[in-house]
């Protein structure tokens, strides 16, 4: 066990220091001369690094072995929202593409992958297929992050093109993972419309681009219910909806196979702080399960309810 914590904040340590866009197992691969699939086995946890390793990796990227133990043996490596110390925002929003990318592509890889999330808010897997809906995504985390110099108003802000791909890669990875539940609050889709509405009201965001948000959120509402009706996505994965009977405080999430366990709090809109800690995982799935008590399953079942919860959000959509 002290093993096992120790290696997980080792790679925590790791994914901390490496830049954007770079893959961990491909730095574990040059520095320590070891093929793709041996890294991977020490990212799962299914090799522990030698001594050797560890001190290899603590020379190359400067990281400290006994701030690094000390911090395991403490417990205090519960939590990883990469974010703490930087200022650019389009770097850190494509280390969290990178980083959740990496972890449901490790989850979808193992038979029997679930991911489970609890939301008031709809999560990037939805948003981000459509353009104008990712943008404006993206455009509300800057502002409300202080950077307020990167546009004077929405439109004049653009996606930058490195994020494209990786978004991409983001959605890809998330709807290859076998089984995905989702329960959404009643409001979920009335408090995007209201966010947009802030904006527009504070002249961030002019007329044309509301109708542009308009259009992505009825395609999406489109794409949803034909989702929940059918019961799977046109991936192919199981997605099992569920409309909560009571209000969601925050977003929470989880994912699993038999061999590896993670859990998500998103944390300043679009940031998902991830813990492999065992407690803080069984905690959150537990929570999430029990919601689902108090919900609706609308996903191949539920039509009266359904096409009421839908009809309420095309609504709100249709107010903005």
């Amino acid at each position: 066990m002290i093993t096992e914590t120790l290696n997980r904040a080792l790679i925590e340590a790791m994914r901390g220091k490496i830049p954007a866009g770079t893959t961990l197992a491909r730095v574990l691969m040059d520095m320590l001369y070891i093929g793709k699939e041996a890294a991977y086995r020490r990212l799962r946890g299914e090799v522990p690094f030698t001594l050797a390793e560890a001190a290899a990796i603590s020379r190359k990227l400067g990281i400290s072995l006994d701030k690094t133990a000390g911090a395991a043996q403490d417990g205090n490596d519960l939590f990883r929202p990469g974010t703490a110390h930087r200022t650019d925002s389009v770097g850190i929003y494509g280390s969290i593409l990178d980083s959740c990318t990496e972890l449901f592509r490790e989850i979808a890889a193992t038979a029997g992958s679930e991911l489970g999330v609890s939301s008031n808010r709809l999560s990037q897997t939805w948003c981000l297929p459509y353009g104008t809906l990712a943008r404006f995504r993206l455009f509300q985390w800057m502002y409300q992050r202080g950077d307020i110099g990167f546009a004077r108003n929405f439109e004049t802000f653009s996606l930058p093109e490195e994020l494209a791909g990786r978004q991409k890669d983001f959605v890809a990875a998330a709807r290859q993972i076998g089984t995905v539940c989702y329960v959404w609050d009643q409001a979920i889709f009335r408090n995007l419309a209201d966010d947009i509405r802030y904006f527009a009201d504070i002249r961030l965001l002019g007329p044309q681009s509301v109708d542009m948000l308009k259009e992505d959120l009825f395609r999406l509402l489109e794409e949803a219910e034909t989702v929940a009706a059918a019961g799977h996505s046109a991936a192919g994965n199981q997605v099992r909806i569920f409309i909560s009977g009571i209000h969601s405080e925050a977003t929470y999430g989880y994912a699993e196979t038999h061999a590896a366990q993670a859990a998500l709090i998103r944390l300043y809109g679009i940031v998902p702080v991830i813990s492999r800690d065992p407690e803080i995982f069984d905690g959150i799935k537990t929570w999430i399960h029990s919601l689902r008590k108090s919900s609706t399953l609308i996903s191949e079942s539920g039509e009266r309810q359904r096409i009421r919860f839908f009809d309420r959000q095309r609504a709100a959509v249709r107010e903005l």
